[in-house]
Protein backbone atom coordinates (compact mmCIF):
# COMPACT_ATOMS: atom_id res chain seq x y z
CA UNK A 1 0.00 0.00 0.00
CA UNK A 2 3.01 2.39 1.22
CA UNK A 3 4.28 1.48 -2.13
CA UNK A 4 1.35 2.54 -4.17
CA UNK A 5 0.77 6.13 -2.30
CA UNK A 6 4.41 6.59 -3.06
CA UNK A 7 4.43 6.34 -6.42
CA UNK A 8 0.93 8.42 -6.89
CA UNK A 9 3.02 11.12 -5.34
CA UNK A 10 5.55 10.45 -7.17
CA UNK A 11 3.57 10.95 -10.58
CA UNK A 12 1.54 13.74 -9.53
CA UNK A 13 3.59 16.75 -10.16
CA UNK A 14 4.46 15.51 -13.35
CA UNK A 15 0.67 15.17 -14.36
CA UNK A 16 0.20 18.48 -13.08
CA UNK A 17 2.45 19.55 -15.44
CA UNK A 18 0.70 18.52 -18.50
CA UNK A 19 -2.58 19.29 -17.05
CA UNK A 20 -2.74 22.26 -19.50
CA UNK A 21 -1.60 19.97 -22.76
CA UNK A 22 1.73 22.29 -22.63
CA UNK A 23 5.23 21.29 -22.28
CA UNK A 24 6.58 20.90 -18.37
CA UNK A 25 8.78 23.72 -19.17
CA UNK A 26 5.82 26.31 -20.86
CA UNK A 27 5.78 29.52 -18.65
CA UNK A 28 4.54 32.94 -19.21
CA UNK A 29 6.46 35.66 -17.63
CA UNK A 30 5.81 39.72 -17.40
CA UNK A 31 8.39 41.90 -15.59
CA UNK A 32 6.89 45.51 -14.80
CA UNK A 33 10.27 47.54 -14.61
CA UNK A 34 10.28 51.37 -12.77
CA UNK A 35 9.60 54.65 -13.92
CA UNK A 36 9.57 58.39 -12.61
CA UNK A 37 6.93 57.71 -10.05
CA UNK A 38 5.77 55.20 -8.04
CA UNK A 39 4.57 52.47 -10.64
CA UNK A 40 5.15 49.13 -9.46
CA UNK A 41 8.22 47.23 -9.75
CA UNK A 42 7.73 43.11 -10.09
CA UNK A 43 8.41 39.72 -12.09
CA UNK A 44 5.51 37.42 -12.48
CA UNK A 45 5.57 33.84 -13.36
CA UNK A 46 2.94 31.30 -14.42
CA UNK A 47 3.97 28.05 -15.20
CA UNK A 48 2.37 25.27 -17.22
CA UNK A 49 1.56 23.73 -14.04
CA UNK A 50 -1.00 26.59 -13.12
CA UNK A 51 1.24 28.04 -10.27
CA UNK A 52 1.84 32.24 -10.63
CA UNK A 53 4.99 33.19 -8.46
CA UNK A 54 4.91 36.69 -7.58
CA UNK A 55 7.93 38.72 -6.61
CA UNK A 56 8.04 42.24 -5.76
CA UNK A 57 10.26 44.41 -5.81
CA UNK A 58 9.10 48.01 -4.95
CA UNK A 59 6.50 50.12 -4.62
CA UNK A 60 4.14 46.85 -4.00
CA UNK A 61 2.35 45.36 -1.18
CA UNK A 62 3.95 41.91 -1.39
CA UNK A 63 7.55 41.13 -1.86
CA UNK A 64 6.75 37.84 -3.04
CA UNK A 65 3.41 35.42 -3.10
CA UNK A 66 2.65 31.88 -4.76
CA UNK A 67 -0.64 30.68 -5.66
CA UNK A 68 -2.36 27.61 -8.05
CA UNK A 69 -4.73 29.13 -10.38
CA UNK A 70 -7.90 27.50 -11.43
CA UNK A 71 -7.45 24.07 -13.52
CA UNK A 72 -7.01 25.96 -17.26
CA UNK A 73 -6.03 29.22 -16.52
CA UNK A 74 -2.54 28.61 -18.31
CA UNK A 75 -4.56 27.40 -21.62
CA UNK A 76 -6.69 30.32 -21.60
CA UNK A 77 -3.98 32.66 -21.28
CA UNK A 78 -2.46 31.26 -24.29
CA UNK A 79 -5.36 30.86 -26.39
CA UNK A 80 -6.00 34.89 -25.57
CA UNK A 81 -2.07 35.66 -26.79
CA UNK A 82 -2.36 33.58 -30.02
CA UNK A 83 -5.62 35.37 -30.45
CA UNK A 84 -4.32 38.61 -29.51
CA UNK A 85 -1.57 39.29 -31.75
CA UNK A 86 0.85 39.07 -29.06
CA UNK A 87 2.83 36.45 -31.53
CA UNK A 88 3.20 39.02 -34.24
CA UNK A 89 5.10 41.74 -31.90
CA UNK A 90 8.38 42.72 -32.76
CA UNK A 91 10.99 41.84 -30.14
CA UNK A 92 11.05 44.91 -28.96
CA UNK A 93 9.41 48.41 -28.63
CA UNK A 94 12.07 51.11 -27.17
CA UNK A 95 12.45 54.78 -28.01
CA UNK A 96 14.16 55.39 -31.53
CA UNK A 97 13.12 51.92 -33.26
CA UNK A 98 10.30 51.02 -35.22
CA UNK A 99 6.94 51.41 -33.27
CA UNK A 100 8.71 53.96 -31.18
CA UNK A 101 10.16 56.52 -32.90
CA UNK A 102 8.61 58.78 -31.03
CA UNK A 103 8.47 58.81 -26.89
CA UNK A 104 7.74 60.31 -24.09
CA UNK A 105 10.23 60.19 -20.97
CA UNK A 106 10.47 58.31 -17.40
CA UNK A 107 7.87 55.88 -18.52
CA UNK A 108 7.98 52.04 -17.34
CA UNK A 109 9.36 49.21 -19.33
CA UNK A 110 7.56 45.41 -19.71
CA UNK A 111 9.09 42.64 -21.02
CA UNK A 112 6.12 39.90 -21.86
CA UNK A 113 8.32 36.36 -22.36
CA UNK A 114 6.30 33.20 -23.38
CA UNK A 115 7.89 30.04 -23.29
CA UNK A 116 5.89 26.82 -24.69
CA UNK A 117 6.97 23.86 -26.58
CA UNK A 118 10.64 24.63 -26.83
CA UNK A 119 10.14 27.84 -28.44
CA UNK A 120 10.05 31.15 -26.64
CA UNK A 121 8.74 35.27 -27.93
CA UNK A 122 9.52 37.66 -25.45
CA UNK A 123 8.59 41.41 -26.12
CA UNK A 124 9.79 44.57 -24.38
CA UNK A 125 7.57 47.40 -24.46
CA UNK A 126 8.41 50.69 -23.13
CA UNK A 127 5.19 52.76 -22.27
CA UNK A 128 6.20 55.97 -23.16
CA UNK A 129 6.45 55.01 -27.11
CA UNK A 130 3.97 57.39 -29.23
CA UNK A 131 4.40 55.54 -32.44
CA UNK A 132 6.44 56.57 -35.44
CA UNK A 133 4.30 58.99 -36.98
CA UNK A 134 3.01 61.65 -34.43
CA UNK A 135 3.26 65.06 -35.85
CA UNK A 136 3.34 67.49 -32.56
CA UNK A 137 -0.21 68.35 -32.04
CA UNK A 138 -1.87 67.06 -29.01
CA UNK A 139 -4.46 65.71 -31.20
CA UNK A 140 -2.00 63.37 -33.33
CA UNK A 141 -0.55 61.82 -29.96
CA UNK A 142 -3.93 61.18 -28.13
CA UNK A 143 -5.11 59.63 -31.19
CA UNK A 144 -2.26 57.38 -31.74
CA UNK A 145 -2.73 56.05 -28.33
CA UNK A 146 -6.04 54.30 -28.13
CA UNK A 147 -5.50 52.27 -31.32
CA UNK A 148 -6.14 48.92 -30.48
CA UNK A 149 -4.86 46.81 -33.04
CA UNK A 150 -1.63 48.82 -33.23
CA UNK A 151 1.35 47.19 -31.00
CA UNK A 152 0.73 49.15 -28.02
CA UNK A 153 -2.59 48.31 -27.87
CA UNK A 154 -1.96 44.72 -28.41
CA UNK A 155 0.83 44.98 -26.21
CA UNK A 156 -1.07 46.32 -23.19
CA UNK A 157 -4.09 44.27 -23.69
CA UNK A 158 -1.51 41.04 -23.74
CA UNK A 159 0.09 42.38 -20.44
CA UNK A 160 -2.63 43.11 -18.77
CA UNK A 161 -4.83 40.03 -19.46
CA UNK A 162 -1.40 38.06 -17.72
CA UNK A 163 -1.93 40.18 -14.29
CA UNK A 164 -5.90 39.59 -14.83
CA UNK A 165 -5.34 35.85 -15.18
CA UNK A 166 -2.69 35.88 -12.14
CA UNK A 167 -5.02 38.15 -9.75
CA UNK A 168 -2.03 41.00 -9.35
CA UNK A 169 -3.82 43.42 -7.67
CA UNK A 170 -3.96 41.54 -4.83
CA UNK A 171 -0.50 41.85 -4.42
CA UNK A 172 -0.19 45.55 -5.51
CA UNK A 173 -0.53 48.96 -3.65
CA UNK A 174 -3.68 50.08 -4.46
CA UNK A 175 -3.86 54.19 -4.17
Amino acid sequence: MLGRISLALAIVPFLAGRASGQAPDSRVVLERTACFGFCPVYRLEISADGIATFVGKSNVKTKSATKRLQLGAFDSLLIHLDHSGFFSLDSAYVEGRAGCVQAVTDQPYAILTVTRNGRTHAVRYYYGCLGDQVTGSIDSILSTLPNPNGPRGVFVRSAAYVDSIAGTHEWLKHR
